[in-house]
């Protein structure tokens, strides 16, 4: 499948607008599978200010509350040269735990240079940090923090190094001191002490993130003004992005191997998935997270409750780990295809749920997921999607053509020609499509 597309560089927006809300949003209707080609939609040009008067008054706003890290690290080798880290997950800890300990954590990580440090004691004396000018100023450091960093064995083909610290902070005080906001590749530059704000949304709660959930940025607190004014509730996701939402499609889709991104729904969400079916959902991360959690209802059905037309009940092993995982409040994981599993589905999203909800016991659902949305995929939680433009060849676009069909080009073309900032702090778009339960 040809995911490619004409990307001029003057398109891609390096730094955000001067407000949160001042991008521009383009409205996009997918046409109808039997509407012939002459009547197709055209796209629209708006304001992002404009968004809650094109939503339905009185439905649901999901949106992702992850937090980004600060997890771009720049340390000195015993021989002087310099090393960049990027922090991608702990190593058998969840990041909440990572962030609190006090003296020692191993994180997988990506290293720039890595030929070039084998071994001995990488140390941040605060200097090297400096190359990226949203580093805190080194005289800001506690006097008494001593952070070094030994590359490990890897370990399943990932990169480890164990950071080693005193002083008496936590992991997540030495990265606000140490760290930087570690920014999209294609930006081509440092972080700065506007990123520090502005590649963050108003949602950040949980950190965890190495990229920013990017369709959130544009909201300010006059947009959710105005959305409230609509009656219009706002619910919240957690689904830390990792450095996988980068990996561009190479060859088939069936062979790209798609990464884990870890995810969390609270009771409170389940309520509201099932009691606010209108949903308008914000940025690929949340749909992501919202369609993963159908088919992990799907997964823990209890076979007594499938129909004798149920395609086929899943793999008993398989099932009970999932429904085991879910019940004591462990991480379950949803596979790559598990949308070509044959599972037992349900009529609608909201029944899913509320299997899941009362599976849950009132816990909150965690899971990792690997859920590859592609062309063909009828996607369940939604029928429209509030999203940024994404780069030729990614993951991400093939969610995009899943919604709106090959339709996605015309809306590209015209964001292109109208002269529409692209990716991370480019504009917006408002992808109206049909979902399954609208065929």
């Amino acid at each position: 499948m040809n995911l490619d597309y004409n990307l001029p560089a003057s398109s891609i927006a390096a730094r955000p607008t001067p407000e949160r809300d001042g991008s521009r949003l383009l409205s996009f209707a997918a046409p109808s599978p039997s509407a012939v080609p002459s009547a197709a939609p055209s796209p629209s040009d708006h304001q992002f200010t404009d968004l809650p008067g094109l939503l339905p008054a009185g439905s649901a706003l999901w949106t992702n509350e992850t937090r980004v890290l600060r997890a771009r690290l720049y340390g000195r080798k015993p021989t002087g040269g310099s090393v960049e880290l990027l922090l991608l997950d702990p190593d058998e800890l969840s990041v909440e735990q990572a962030m609190s300990v006090h003296s020692s954590c191993v994180w997988y990580v990506m290293i720039g240079g890595a030929k070039r440090w084998k071994t001995g004691d990488l140390t941040f004396d605060f200097e090297a940090a400096q190359v990226a000018t949203d580093a805190p100023d080194a005289s800001d450091a506690p006097a008494n923090l001593d952070l070094t960093a030994r590359r490990l064995p890897e370990k399943n083909g990932r990169f480890r190094v164990d950071f080693r610290w005193t002083g008496g902070q936590s992991f997540g005080e030495i990265l606000e001191t140490a760290g930087t906001i570690p920014l999209p590749p294609y930006m081509n530059r440092h972080s700065d002490e506007e990123d520090s704000t502005r590649y963050q949304t108003l949602f950040a709660k949980h950190l965890g993130s190495v990229a920013a959930p990017t369709a959130g940025l544009h909201f300010s607190k006059d947009v959710l003004q105005s959305i409230a004014q609509r009656k219009i509730t706002s619910h919240h996701v957690t689904l830390h992005v990792g450095i996988g939402t980068f990996k561009p499609v190479s060859g088939p889709l069936d062979e790209h191997v798609m990464h884990a991104e870890r995810c969390e729904l609270s009771p409170e969400a389940l309520d509201a998935l099932i009691a606010k079916p209108e949903r308008t959902v914000v940025g690929t991360t949340t749909l992501r997270t919202l369609e993963s959690a159908y088919w992990l209802a799907c997964l823990t059905r209890s076979s007594s409750e499938t129909s004798a037309t149920a395609k086929e009940v899943p793999h008993e092993a398989a099932r009970e780990a999932a429904r085991a995982a879910v019940i004591a409040g462990r991480q379950a994981h949803i596979p790559q295809w598990i949308h070509r599993q044959n599972l037992p589905e349900y009529e609608t999203y909201e029944d899913a749920i509320a299997d899941l909800r009362e599976l849950a016991q009132g816990q909150t659902i965690r899971f990792s997921t690997e859920i590859m949305i592609v062309p063909g995929y009828k996607i369940r939680s939604t029928s429209r999607l509030v999203t940024n433009f994404h780069m030729p060849g990614s993951t991400l676009l093939c969610i995009i053509e899943a919604a709106v069909g090959p339709s996605w080009r015309d809306a590209y073309a015209h964001a292109v020609a109208s002269g529409y900032r692209f990716l991370s702090y480019g504009d917006a778009c408002l992808l109206n499509f049909q979902s399954a339960a609208d065929l």
